[in-house]
């Protein structure tokens, strides 16, 4: 039982722990001739962890989460330090619906009206402040990324394509 103890503090982390915060490749996406850089979640392990544990957010910074097909996507705010707002956005790259997220509410979950293949993740208020509105058109491409990058090669794997083309 001591000996079991004393692995998992001598710095060894079980396989299902997911380190945070990750970074990621980033696209350029357009919304209303609105940019911004975003990172590319498309791993298990990027899901769910998110933006957690970071401390701040830049005005011109989100995360793009990439997700095989579209189905009811569920989010929360575990170990995030920072209000996001928060767009589901669907195969035809038209957002959905739009939620304001507040930090360290682990118990609150924001559950998407409608299937989604993409979520997008802002500073709070950011769809608000750009004029942008449930039914506008997201502009990006996933092939901006880097396929030689192992995250880009990953999305193709884990999103179903070898050609990140087919995920647009």
């Amino acid at each position: 039982m001591i000996a079991g103890a004393l692995f998992l503090t001598a710095g060894h982390v079980p396989a299902t722990f997911d380190v945070c915060p990750q970074f990621h490749p980033t696209i350029t996406l357009s919304v209303r001739g609105n940019r911004l850089n975003a990172e590319v979640a498309t791993t298990h392990s990027a899901h769910r962890c998110g933006l957690a544990k970071r401390k701040q957010l830049d005005s011109d910074r989100a995360m793009l989460f990439v997700y095989r097909d579209e189905r009811i996507r569920r989010f929360w705010m575990k170990d995030t330090r920072i209000p996001l707002s928060l767009a589901f956005i669907g195969n035809d790259k038209r957002i959905q619906q739009i939620a304001q997220m507040q930090p360290q509410t682990p118990n609150r979950r924001y559950v998407s009206q409608r299937p989604a293949r993409y979520v997008l993740e802002t500073n709070l208020g950011w769809f608000a402040a750009n004029g942008i509105r449930i039914g506008d058109a997201i502009t990006f491409s996933l092939t901006d990324t880097n396929s030689s990058n192992p995250d880009a090669r990953r999305c193709q794997s884990e999103c179903g394509h070898k050609d990140t083309r087919r995920l647009l």
